[in-house]
């Protein structure tokens, strides 16, 4: 489940769930989410001048006691990763319960593209793995 402004949050979500390989496993834009009936949820958002997407977090809030048993993970794209420890913190401070699994994906910013598809698909391979053991 993710947030996208310009695209890169949706192509990695994609990515991730093509790389779980033995479940069904699918990106949907949190705007699209219609349950929360699964095994395991990546979360996604992008961040913009240090802040998690807006429709990540009212999705967040509106469901935070649901997410709360599910198994989770969270991943936030933004440029600047050396700042990604603060932005995954905030991003985990809309959630009750256990998150297993904080990924980091470098964007886009201008014409400078640094999206990583095997990265991405070996991410959620290994997220959905952690998870299951």
């Amino acid at each position: 489940m993710y947030a996208t402004k310009g695209g890169s949050t949706r192509r990695i979500a994609e990515w991730m769930a093509e790389g779980i390989e033995d479940a069904d496993a699918e990106a949907v834009e949190v705007s699209n989410v219609r349950s929360l009936d699964c095994d395991l949820v990546i979360l996604g958002s992008p961040v913009r001048v240090g802040r998690i997407h807006p429709s990540m977090v009212a999705f967040l809030e509106k469901n935070r006691e649901k997410l709360s048993s599910v198994p989770k993970a969270l991943f936030v794209v933004c440029f600047l990763t050396v700042l990604a420890g603060r932005y995954l913190r905030r991003f985990r401070s809309y959630l009750d319960g256990e998150v297993a699994c904080y990924r980091v994906f470098t964007g886009r910013l201008g014409f400078i593209d640094r999206l990583d598809r095997d990265y991405a698909m070996e991410a959620g391979k290994n997220i959905a793995a952690s998870i299951r053991s």
